[in-house]
């Protein structure tokens, strides 16, 4: 009995050196990673379906004169060798059309399908290793290193002139280099504009407060990709701090400039830095720590929920 006594005591003398280690890495505790945090705060919103219409044309409906916008110069690599892409010069920002497609045989007799472009007075031919048939049955055919214009269409007729917030610090100016922006802000969309092949959308907006011109961008919806820089991790439909009325006006001016402050709650917290990509929980006689830890070296203390220690 005396020598479980003495077990006992030592578990809990030895709790605050456990914490103290933890702050400095030496601890080895179980951890909650980036993608399980965001898996316990995934809802349903009705921006996740806001551009979900937005797709790229069938196969089966491209019409001669089709447009597509080319988003790396490495292009040429995927024409037929014989027709001298690389000397004909196709760049960023040009733009490439569909003519037509037409049927042949590769080298081992296979059913494959030549789509026939242009550029300017120059035809060009991208070759895909499926019939005609199969083609047509596909609900994309995708060109590589091009933008189809149709979706840049699409999307500037829904967006541009309309009133949305924004979810992200992460904007670019007209020279596309990136600049610091608030989160949660009122923007107004004035164009869409072609992106790149990651993200097509290059969505221009001006601050309802100062005017500035700014631009993000976007990708397409994917209901199966979380992990994609949607309209719905972008943009909000209605004023967030309507959803968090709890919230004083004081602390949601530093969340929307991505700061934080002693006593803030772990929402708050979240709310102006992101989830956390670890997460370290664990009890101690002086209540509950929670400690999180961000990819750039910035960490989070909180005791029974509200903000103790962090490093910026």
């Amino acid at each position: 009995m005396r020598r479980h006594i003495i077990l006992s005591a030592i578990s809990l003398l030895s709790i605050p050196v456990l914490l103290q280690s933890c702050f400095t890495g030496v601890e080895s505790t179980p951890k909650i990673t980036s993608s399980e945090v965001r898996k316990q705060h995934v809802v349903s919103t009705p921006e996740m379906e806001y551009l979900s219409d937005i797709t790229a044309e069938p196969f089966a409906e491209w019409l001669p004169g089709k447009p597509f916008y080319v988003t790396d110069s490495k292009i040429g690599i995927i024409f037929t060798p014989s027709q001298g892409v690389g000397q004909q010069g196709i760049n960023v920002g040009d733009t490439i059309t569909y003519l037509r497609y037409q049927e042949a045989l590769s080298v081992t007799g296979d059913s494959v399908t030549d789509i026939v472009l242009a550029k300017d007075d120059t035809s060009l031919t991208y070759r895909v290793n499926a019939s005609a048939s199969q083609l047509r049955r596909r609900k994309q055919v995708e060109i590589p290193f091009t933008i189809e214009m149709n979706i840049i269409a699409d999307a500037r007729h829904k967006i541009s002139d309309k009133n949305f917030y924004i979810l992200t610090p992460l904007w670019y100016d007209n020279e596309e280099r990136p600049v610091d922006g608030l989160r949660f802000t009122e923007v107004r969309v004035t164009d869409v504009l072609p992106g790149n092949h990651v993200y097509p959308l290059k969505v221009m907006f001006t601050t309802a407060d100062t005017g500035l011109e700014r631009c993000v961008f976007l990708s397409l919806s994917d209901p199966e990709n979380s992990t994609m820089r949607n309209f719905a991790k972008v943009f909000a439909l209605s004023d967030p701090h309507l959803r968090y009325p709890s919230i004083s006006d004081t602390n949601w001016h530093l969340i929307q400039n991505s700061k934080v402050a002693l006593g803030m709650t772990r929402d708050e917290c979240r709310l102006a830095l992101g989830s956390p990509s670890e997460l370290d929980r664990r009890p101690s006689t002086a209540g509950v720590y929670e400690i999180w830890n961000y990819d750039d070296g910035q960490y989070l203390i909180f005791q029974d929920g509200l903000l103790t220690r962090f490093r910026r």
